[in-house]
This record gives C-alpha cells, sequence and structure tokens, in this order.
C-alpha cells in the first residue's frame, strides 16, 4: 500500500462485510493499516477512510470532510490519553482509541 501511495495512486479503504473486518469498524480498518505500514504518515492513513473513499465513491462534494454544506456524519474518538493537536492522527490510530460517539446525518446516534 506505501509503495501505491508513493506512486500517486490514490487509496482508498472501506469495509465489504464481516469476512474481511470482523467489527465493520471504519476506525479498527485504518488502525490495521497503520500496523502494517508504520512509515506512512498517521495523517495519509486517516484520510484513505475518510476523503479518498468519498472521492473513490464520486461523492466528495458531500461527503469525507467535516466542511459548511456536506452531510456530517462522523464517529467521536477518545485518543486513550489528552489531546495533542501536533498529534491528532497518530492518536487517532493508537491502539488505545475508541468510539465513544456517532452523529449521522447531523444527529447523535451513540
Amino acid at each position: 500500500m506505501d509503495e501505491m501511495i508513493q506512486g500517486g495512486i490514490r487509496v482508498a479503504l472501506g469495509t465489504d462485510g464481516l469476512s474481511s473486518n470482523d467489527s465493520l469498524s471504519m476506525l479498527e480498518e485504518v488502525k490495521l493499516v497503520r500496523r502494517r505500514f508504520p512509515r506512512l504518515p498517521a495523517k495519509t492513513i486517516f484520510e484513505t477512510g475518510t476523503i479518498r473513499g468519498a472521492e473513490v465513491l464520486r461523492a466528495a462534494d458531500q461527503y469525507g470532510t467535516l466542511e459548511p454544506d456536506r452531510k456530517a456524519s462522523f464517529v467521536v474518538v477518545d485518543p486513550g490519553e489528552p489531546p495533542d493537536p501536533e498529534r491528532v492522527f497518530d492518536q487517532l490510530l493508537a491502539p488505545a482509541s475508541r468510539i465513544v460517539g456517532v452523529v449521522a446525518w447531523g444527529r447523535a446516534i451513540v
């Protein structure tokens, strides 16, 4: 994967069923990539599970980032330690991070 990204290929992650990810969690999916490719920047890995997926689905004008006029669906992640803006992507992908809230279409679900 790191060679593809280094070569300019836009890589996107997703879950396609319980056979590939027993939790269907995108957070667990990007954490797995982090473990397998530790030299890739955490921000790059995080983007493969957010904006890159939206681009692949040709929906980047609506999904993938939190901006005005986008559909607000996101998870709230507890990094397991005090948040550090300088290390936010590393903290999100750390083994101790966990999802503590879900917002879908602008409404809190969990």
